[in-house]
């Protein structure tokens, strides 16, 4: 939702976790309608707290991004809390991983751009 909802995307694919979280369930939802579905339905889903723990997750990303070398290809891996794990519930854990394996995937003009948009 984070990346979606400030870029006009219209709908979504959701994925719905157990406790381990392995996703038991797909739903398409339409992104605008999502407060009011999470207002509907208690502890569901908070918009605020979607935003606070994704300006978190990029800032600290930046940190990291910015002391590696450029195009240093690099991986995200989240570790859901399973039962009778070691972390706090709804912990999250992320490492950022060297990994020459990545491909790349995103165009050399489009890489070009974002390093001219960048420079503004």
């Amino acid at each position: 939702w984070a990346q979606s909802f400030p870029i006009g995307v219209r709908r979504i694919v959701v994925g719905f976790r157990d406790d381990a979280g392995f996703v038991r369930k797909l739903q398409t939802l339409e992104t605008l309608k999502l407060p009011g579905y999470a207002a509907r339905h208690p502890r569901a889903w908070d918009p605020k707290t979607a935003l606070r723990f994704a300006d978190r997750l990029l800032t600290w990303l930046r940190k990291h991004l910015e002391q590696l070398p450029e195009g240093t290809r690099v991986r995200l891996e989240y570790e859901p809390t399973g039962a009778g794990g070691a972390r706090a519930p709804n912990e999250v854990r992320l490492r950022v991983c060297d990994d020459g394996e990545v491909p790349d995937f995103v165009p050399v003009e489009a890489r070009e751009a974002l390093r001219r948009a960048a420079a503004l």
